[in-house]
């Protein structure tokens, strides 16, 4: 008995040192945050399947509560995981994520006028959020190469063609909303590599052709900023002279990409620059959303109150505008709360990505919060009307196995690279 009473303080001292290495190790409150949005997702997925027009959504919760299981064991292997290991694999992942993208386009599973699934045994897989993961790595540790001058553009050729394979292969799908999330993270991991802002916007420029190509005198006005931009640059006349012809001839050709835009994806983009167009078709979904989102007022309707929702009004409402049912029964304040938890984490992991001795470290977690700035970003604008449907999830709230998955993986690399900020 006596040595029993010795052993249990004993015992619960190694408990308590445990947890405090625990928490050293991995960023607990990163955690914390990316779990709690979860968890919001799972009650609003659930209340998205309440009442009688919902009957398809009812057990949909139930499903996603199950991802989160898998994805929280993902997360503590990610966090666990030495930087070797992700150095090292790499490569093997992103060439892994490039073959899964040819085989979705071969015999992958088409809804809704697109082929972005792989059916494995009646669980559908999507492999673009693979490929995300899998660009990150290999950018990471392409960029981490300290003896590349990372300030000449011939440097930015490989990092530039390692981002547009896949970017290409999901543009065929066609996902434009994720193809453009890699380019995002692209350009987040060029500027946290040493990039300076000025190659930056001339890689941007191919981009601004094609838009300002629409409008003539835009195109115009776009040719002399650009000139400006190339010389204050200081390129050779050689790229100079390349990138000139180079942005006039994508412009040129900017009507054959639009011509072979899906009819849904143009009246979308028609719908978001024209104010009011096809307010019962294409633009449907955006004032829905507008509607659902401004009746919550400040603290909304409360918890399965939203009529909006329960009216089946707003559509994609457990997926895409996930986000505008958090605000018509949770309003501003819910809002504002969910917001704030993205920003602790992309907050959190930026000065993950500061302190990490590891170059390598460092802009794995730059091209992670680029891309989940990108996804949170777009997602919020849309159901808000201020950017185009494209059909992006909202990281850890809207339903989905793939993205949530990949989202918790994702957490946990940053957390573990908080316990190892001093690994070279």
């Amino acid at each position: 008995m006596y040595l029993n009473r010795l052993a249990l303080p004993r015992y619960r001292r190694r408990v308590l040192l445990r947890l405090t290495d625990l928490e050293k190790r991995v960023d607990l409150s990163l955690i914390a945050c990316a779990v709690a949005l979860a968890g919001v997702g799972i009650a609003l997925i659930y209340s998205t399947g309440q009442g009688p027009l919902a009957a398809s959504r009812a057990g949909l919760y139930f499903k996603q509560l199950t991802w989160l299981g898998t994805g929280l064991v993902l997360l503590s292997v990610a966090a666990a995981l030495p930087l070797r290991i992700y150095d090292g694999f790499a490569k093997i992942m992103y060439l892994v994520s490039i073959v899964l993208l040819v085989a979705v386009l071969v015999a992958g599973e088409a809804r809704f006028g697109a082929r972005r699934w792989i059916d494995l045994g009646g669980v559908l897989f999507q492999p673009s959020e693979f490929a995300k993961v899998g660009a990150i790595l290999f950018l990471a540790r392409i960029l981490s190469n300290r003896r590349t001058d990372w300030t000449r553009f011939r440097s930015l050729t490989l990092p530039v063609v390692v981002a547009l394979v896949p970017v290409a292969l999901i543009f065929k799908e066609p996902d434009l909303g994720t193809g453009f999330s890699l380019i995002a993270v692209l350009f987040g991991m060029l500027y946290w590599a040493g990039v300076p802002a000025l190659n930056l916007a001339v890689l941007l420029l191919p981009v601004a052709s094609m838009l300002c190509s629409f409008w003539g005198w835009v195109w115009l006005i776009f040719f002399g900023v650009q000139w400006l931009i190339l010389h204050r640059s200081r390129l050779s006349v050689a790229h100079y002279v390349f990138v000139m012809i180079a942005n006039g001839v994508l412009g040129t050709a900017t009507n054959k990409v639009w011509h072979s835009l899906e009819e849904y994806q143009k009246e979308r983009i028609i719908s978001f620059l024209s104010s009011g167009v096809d307010r019962m078709g294409a633009g449907y979904q955006a004032v829905q959303s507008k509607i659902a989102i401004g009746s919550g007022n400040i603290i909304g309707k409360g918890f399965l109150n939203g009529t909006q929702k329960s009216l089946a009004f707003l559509p994609q409402q457990h997926t895409d505008f996930v986000f505008a049912v958090l605000g018509e029964e949770f309003g501003f304040v819910g809002c504002c709360v969910a917001v704030a938890l993205y920003a602790v984490i992309v907050w959190k992991g930026i000065s993950i990505a500061a302190r990490a001795r590891s170059r390598f470290a460092g802009l794995m977690c730059a091209g992670i919060v680029s891309l989940l700035l990108y996804h949170v970003g777009v997602n919020i604008l849309m159901t808000l009307g201020l950017a185009p449907v494209t059909g992006l999830p909202l990281p850890f709230l809207s339903y989905g196995g793939s993205a949530l998955v990949v989202s918790l993986a994702a957490v946990g690399v940053m957390a573990g690279i908080a316990g190892r900020l001093h690994e070279y």
